[in-house]
């Protein structure tokens, strides 16, 4: 995870504990298969595993799930401030 999606998430993960909001769901919804992930070492574990057992999480996904689940869609950004995509 990029230290950007860190620090995005740390804080809505923080408040979801204190509420106990079910994270596990949230991450859950925000699962894809591994080959839809676009990671090298993904795609090399996969070949070792059943069709289909192997899922990563879109933590950015995951994030906006659980900004949404805290209330937060209108004070909270909807995705990290990664240096590329500001303006």
């Amino acid at each position: 995870m990029r230290d950007e999606t860190d620090k995005w998430l740390r804080p809505m993960v923080e408040a979801a504990e204190i509420r106990e909001i079910d994270i596990m769901s949230l991450m859950s919804a925000a699962t894809m298969p591994a080959a839809e992930a676009d990671d090298p070492w993904l795609d090399k574990l996969q070949s070792y595993a059943p069709s289909g057992a192997l899922r990563g999480i879109a933590w950015v996904r995951f994030g906006q799930l659980l900004r949404h689940e805290l209330g937060w869609d209108d004070t909270y950004p909807a995705f990290p401030d990664y240096p590329e995509i500001r303006d």
